[in-house]
């Protein structure tokens, strides 16, 4: 087999592989070797070419099948210095002179991230109520006459009311802490109202944004239901969500009035009087309003990104009832409870305001995930043989985009939540770099 051998080693390394290459082939060129040999000489090669490398180390062979073709059988040392042909580049660079990055194919992952993030806004509100608040701190368990999702895409129905999806979200970015007095009057109450259509029905035909939601908000426990006695044809399947009922939902048949009227009586408000939940929706809405395609897309018929918005709904929702209460996150004294601890007295944990806050952790190594607590991200400036970029995480994005959501000045949110550990220069060298910070020399 004839064989050509190239090396794009530099320093010792160049020294060390032109010796041992010149004892199987002969140069052509100052990188270049050419032979026939065979498989048990060339094995030969490869075993004292890789026993020898080091980190400059960079040999490729090619196997030479024919006059215009040829294939590559291995190499030995860096391959950063050969693409998968074994061709080596022109020029090497860092920079992203492609910027692959820029344009991906998950064109609804914006859309899936403002669907999920407004409808945990709003998923809930129905805990509110005084049967919920009471059940919380109860010490036996208490069936609701209705549930809390039901109680949720009610009040979303109500505040919605007949209007169109731009008139709604532009309320919401005018929105500010209020008792929510005046479109509670508009609120369906179950078992207690003589009308009592389906949520899905008051909302109006140009306002699809608005159905999308209540669906995520209804099912981001469980899938909504028709009672075992109901019959569901193809034709009803066809209208749905439209013939979506309460029972649909699980009603406690057999709660008495005051049970069912503790449903719909919210004594100690809702979180639209919390000033950080207005903060929060009003940025929120504000950016849906600047995707105009978030507004006349038809979610209903897209069960990929519906699919998807409802799964992160879901995660989020448990992922995040599992953590501490966040003292940074909400109004501190806001009266309502989301949750309690499980600790068999009933202690409230988080306030139903800071329940759909952004939470921030960090990964580490291992894959073990760390909660930061009061803590953007705790970052720890490492060492190494040589002068290099440390770390993918974009520290100054993810500051922006918390002063954004708090509404603080960088400044002051980057001496809140985050701060740099420069470690102790173990190693010797005497340079690090960070793409905040710079290059930083020991003294």
């Amino acid at each position: 087999m004839n064989v050509l051998l190239i090396s794009q080693c530099s320093k010792r390394a160049l020294t060390e592989t032109r010796r041992i290459l010149d004892q199987f082939a002969e140069r052509r060129g100052d990188r270049t070797w050419q032979t026939p040999i065979t498989m048990q000489g060339l094995n030969t090669l490869h075993k004292m070419l890789r026993k020898t490398a080091r980190k400059n180390t960079a040999v490729a062979c090619h196997w030479i099948r024919g006059k215009d073709h040829s294939e590559l059988l291995w190499i030995v040392g860096d391959g950063r210095h050969f693409n998968a042909q074994g061709g080596t580049p022109t020029n090497m660079t860092k920079r992203d002179v492609l910027r692959t990055l820029d344009e991906n194919d998950w064109h609804s992952a914006e859309d899936i991230r403002l669907l999920a993030a407004m409808a945990a806004l709003f998923h809930d509100l129905g805990k509110s109520n005084e049967a919920f608040q009471k059940k919380l701190t109860s010490k036996k368990p208490i069936a609701d006459a209705y549930r809390h999702e039901w109680v949720s895409l009610r009040l979303f129905e109500a505040f919605v009311g007949d209007s169109d999806d731009k008139a709604w979200l532009q309320r919401l970015v005018e929105l500010t802490p209020c008792t929510s007095s005046q479109w509670l009057a508009k609120l369906n109450r179950d078992g207690m109202d003589k009308s009592n259509r389906s949520p899905f029905k008051g909302f109006a035909k140009n306002a699809s944004l608005a159905q999308t939601l209540g669906w995520l908000i209804v099912s981001h426990h469980r899938m909504p239901t028709p009672d075992s006695g109901e019959n569901l044809s193809v034709e009803k399947l066809n209208t749905l969500p439209k013939q979506i009922f309460s029972k649909w939902c699980g009603v406690n048949e057999t709660a008495d009035e005051k049970a069912r009227r503790q449903c719909w009586t919210f004594k100690a408000g809702l979180p639209f009087a919390s000033r950080h939940w207005c903060e929060h929706v009003n940025k929120l809405a504000a950016r849906m309003l600047r995707r105009p395609q978030l507004l006349s897309e038809s979610w209903f018929d897209n069960p990929y990104v519906m699919h998807i918005t409802r799964m992160v709904l879901m995660l989020a929702d448990h992922y995040y009832s599992a953590q501490e209460s966040h003292s940074y996150y909400g109004d501190m004294k806001f009266p309502l409870i989301a949750n309690t601890h499980r600790d068999g007295k009933n202690t409230p944990n988080q306030r139903l305001d800071e329940d759909e806050h952004p939470h921030f952790h960090q990964i580490l190594d291992d894959g073990v995930e760390v909660p930061q607590e009061g803590l953007l991200i705790r970052m720890e400036l490492k060492t190494g043989p040589r002068v290099g970029f440390w770390g993918a995480v974009g520290y100054l994005e993810m500051l922006y985009e918390l002063a954004d959501e708090l509404n603080m000045l960088p400044e002051l949110c980057a001496r809140r939540f985050g701060y740099v550990d420069l470690s102790e220069n173990k190693t010797g060298q005497s340079w690090m770099y960070h793409e905040s910070l710079g290059f930083w020399r020991e003294a």
